[in-house]
């Protein structure tokens, strides 16, 4: 079993400053089904070709491809922005070996199962939501001719129909893999290295699956694992699953600091205090990157945090929204979006006074956003960063333009949000991100919609002014 974490560029045409573009990072999921296959005892591997076209900008990626020798390739389609490289890919993998299977999994693909499967023939599977259990099937299958039908979450042919069996594999733990095989990735001492240079980020350790909210844009929201998984429960592993992992990982490599992959918020907050009194225990000296999904959280979870975290290699980050969106978009979304101002400011003194490192994102073209409202949000940021004298080298903020990705509640109610899409298949992101360069990284993101008061035009240039105006204050913050 080969896993392939696909590029969504080809080619090495980014800027020096861009070089985020080639966006190396994989999704945490692939190494916890590489582990999963290997403890049933199956051979496995991940490739991960952004890095491999980082590493070697000459490098040919079906000579690559061709050199690992497999009978499934299984192509991670999870972000939208891997829509064309995907698919590239699996063109290549089919055209290597024909009577190879080639199967998609991941967000994406769960959501589009159908019409993919439907445009692109060299595609055979497409394993929808969780997928660790059925991608075993499949191998099984592969191996021994059984069934398509008998294997859940899977997207098949036929008798030249297309065919779907029930998502039914929805686990209520995860307990079951483990997130910090990095010997399975290809490059993996590289992987880090440039993780950590390109990215700016640790590596990521799977802590939950599931949300239980509805960010307006975001395709892994509780609505949206409705829709591609079946999933309607946040699951969070054991906090000593999390701590094995570290442990893992620290066996192997000088570790710094770890991403933790899901936010947390106010009624996670005691399960995030009890993986911080844990990491106490095992007297693990790291830093960590958290994000904060919905406020408040408090001081004494951010005193917490600041007891268990080498604070030099530490940030929280949150995203803002301006005041009168946040209004409109609380019945649109959930209720905790609707954050209020003193809540903030609280959040922003009692970090600031911990001397933990906060990060405050911010984007322009929200739903029901005006250029106005866009800079009383960047007033209210830039209030927080000035308040706070030498401490505020604590405190930075940056601006990124959004790619509505499916199932977000925009996606799927856009006229609701005030929301012109311009993509609605995948065909046509298949399209869009064909044609689109990345020559500034994510400064070059795709914006693929329009709002009531903005053009896809004035978004995306508000968002390259107000990225441009951030950098210094970026480049004064501790990291």
């Amino acid at each position: 079993m080969l896993f392939i974490y696909p590029p969504r560029v080809f080619k090495r045409d980014f800027l020096a400053l861009g070089e985020r573009a080639c966006y190396v990072s994989v999704p945490m999921g692939l190494f916890g089904l590489a582990d999963y296959l290997e403890k049933q005892g199956l051979s496995t591997k991940i490739v991960n070709i952004p890095l491999e076209l980082y590493i070697d900008k000459n490098c040919n990626i079906e000579q690559l491809l061709k050199s690992i020798k497999t009978r499934i390739y299984a192509i991670s389609l999870h972000w939208v922005l891997s829509s064309y490289g995907a698919i590239e890919v699996a063109r290549i993998c089919k055209r290597i070996d024909p009577s190879a299977v080639v199967v998609l999994g991941g967000f994406t693909a769960s959501y589009f199962d159908l019409e993919i499967m439907k445009e692109f023939p060299f595609v055979d599977y497409v394993v929808r939501g969780d997928g660790e259990f059925s991608i075993m099937e499949l191998s099984r299958k592969v191996r021994q001719g059984t069934s398509e039908g008998a294997i859940p979450n899977l997207t098949y042919r036929k008798n030249n129909e297309i065919a779907r069996t029930p998502t039914s594999y929805v686990p209520a733990s995860i307990n079951h893999m483990s997130f910090a095989r990095l010997e399975l990735l290809e490059h993996w001492k590289e992987y880090l290295t440039i993780m950590r240079q390109v990215m700016g980020l640790p590596f990521s350790i799977a802590v939950a699956r599931g949300c239980q909210f509805n960010c307006p844009f975001c395709g892994g929201g509780q609505k949206a694992g409705e829709i591609t998984s079946g999933r309607r429960t946040v699951v969070l592993r054991s906090v000593e699953k999390i701590v094995e992992d570290i442990n893992i990982l620290r066996e192997k490599v000088d570790l710094k600091s770890v991403y933790f992959g899901h936010g947390v918020y106010p009624q996670s907050i005691s399960y995030w205090e009890k993986l911080f009194h844990e990491i106490q225990k095992e007297k693990i000296n790291i830093g960590a990157d958290l994000e904060i999904w919905r406020l408040p959280v408090g001081r004494s979870f951010l005193l917490e945090f600041s007891k268990t975290f080498d604070l030099a290699a530490s940030s929280l980050s949150f995203v803002t929204y301006p005041k009168r969106v946040r209004s409109l978009l609380e019945p649109l979304t959930d209720s905790l979006l609707n954050y209020d101002e003193n809540v903030f400011r609280d959040l922003v003194n009692s970090a600031t006074a911990l001397g933990i490192p906060l990060r405050l994102w911010f984007t322009v073209g929200n739903p029901f956003e005006t250029v106005m409202d866009t800079f009383e949000n960047m007033k209210a940021i830039t209030n927080a960063f000035m308040r706070h004298g030498r401490k505020r080298r604590n405190i930075a903020f940056f601006n990124l333009p959004v790619t509505v990705s499916p199932g977000s509640p925009v996606f799927e109610k856009p006229e609701v949000f005030g929301i012109k899409l311009e993509p609605s298949s995948f065909l046509d992101f298949y399209k869009l991100f064909k044609n689109s360069r990345f020559v500034l990284g994510e400064v070059s993101n795709v914006v693929n919609y329009r709002t009531e008061f903005l053009s896809k035009r004035a978004i995306e240039f508000w968002n390259s002014i107000l990225t441009a105006s951030s950098i210094p204050f970026f480049l004064i913050s501790t990291r």
